[in-house]
């Protein structure tokens, strides 16, 4: 009882299946897909660039150039304060140079007489390391300073 409209409806679908997968009806589709609408090239170019128009953001394109610009401002302000900032240093730790021949000789002699101590007891602590490492027998050519 209940077979009978299962039955049909099978006998249905493959009779519409049959109808469909045709070789006729195969070729004419083959056709169809392989067919190019008339003047499809000609109009191509035109429908991409409207396309890519309309997906556009134009306010995106903008920020991207106003973000790229604001990033090297920003690395050349970086670049020229440490510019200055070095030049500014490098003028303020300079020491003044001068000839020697611009020293008065009076100072020469108060510097010599001043510093000259501090010669003798460079010399002598050499010396007196210089004995101690000959005593000791362990001379080397470090001991000297």
């Amino acid at each position: 009882m209940n077979n009978e409209p299962i039955d049909s409806t099978l006998k249905e679908d493959k009779a519409m299946m049959e109808q469909l997968l045709s070789t006729e009806a195969l070729s004419q589709f083959d056709a169809a897909m392989h067919e190019v609408p008339a003047g499809y090239f000609e109009q191509f170019p035109e429908s991409i660039l409207l396309k890519i128009k309309a997906t556009a953001n134009p306010t995106s394109a903008k920020f991207f150039t106003i973000g790229r610009l604001s990033m090297a401002a920003a690395v050349l302000l970086i670049i020229a304060s440490t510019f200055i900032f070095v030049q500014k240093n490098k003028t303020d730790n300079q020491i003044a140079t001068i000839a020697i021949h611009e020293i008065p000789i009076s100072e020469m002699e108060a510097y010599v007489n001043n510093n000259e101590w501090i010669a003798d007891v460079d010399v002598q602590s050499e010396i007196n390391k210089i004995e101690t490492n000959f005593e000791t027998g362990s001379l080397s050519k470090d001991s000297i300073n």
